[in-house]
């Protein structure tokens, strides 16, 4: 063989190899990226729970990063398996407004199933608890359902049984919204049972408020 000829079989094989070596080190570098674990999404402030009212609840009206995983129709039960897979990543705060379909559909037991509930999260973990609102009048007649007093009722049981979880804190933005008779002023609702954007404004203070005195309370 030739001088020339050897000269450019040896220019090809080097050619060959330098494609091979970038080929195995793009290979390399793919199944690196690959590997890499994604970023993590950062904790919200404040990770929402609850039925319908904490699904409708405007984001806009938090001054707090919120994690909404509120869902309709939710009663105690249904939200625990929820509750259970959020309590396992540990957040600082979470809000909790659960029960009103309880108060509709199966109320027995409730105050009890409420704080069983409660216990899924770490000690560590702040709960601001909101207390059910109850219905308006009108709606109470028209469901054939209990007074909007005893929604108050219910709630007053389940404060004092976790009066000994230093970790939950109550609010009740209900009492800003009900008439003399403990029913909700038909003005902040749309349809005698979900708030309207003026008592979702109300709901919205009070939980800015305890969101602002958690975070204080946190070391």
């Amino acid at each position: 063989m030739s001088n020339r000829k050897k000269a450019l079989v040896a220019i090809m094989l080097n050619g060959v190899a330098l494609l091979i070596l970038i080929s195995a080190g793009l290979y390399i570098k793919l199944l690196n990226h690959k590997a890499e674990k994604p970023a993590e999404k950062p904790m919200a402030d404040i990770i929402l729970i609850g039925d319908s009212h904490i699904k409708d609840l405007e984001v806009r009206t938090l001054n707090y990063t919120s994690e909404n995983c509120g869902y309709r129709l939710a009663t105690v039960q249904s939200i625990t398996p929820v509750v259970e897979r959020v309590a396992g990543r540990n957040p600082k705060i979470v809000l909790i407004h659960v029960g009103i379909n309880n108060f509709l559909l199966m109320p027995d037991g409730l105050p009890e199933q409420y704080v069983e509930m409660l216990k899924y999260f770490s000690p560590k973990t702040k709960i601001i608890a909101s207390a059910m609102f109850p219905p308006t009048n009108y709606f109470c007649e028209e469901m054939r359902v209990k007074n909007g007093s005893w929604v108050a009722g219910l709630n007053s049981k389940i404060v004092a049984m976790t009066a000994d979880m230093p970790n939950v804190t109550w609010i009740d933005a209900g009492k800003s919204m009900t008439d003399q008779d403990g029913f909700l002023d038909p003005e902040y609702t749309y349809d005698g049972l979900h708030l309207n954007g003026e008592g979702q404004l109300i709901w919205a203070k009070h939980i800015n408020k305890a969101i602002q005195e958690t975070l204080r309370s946190i070391p």
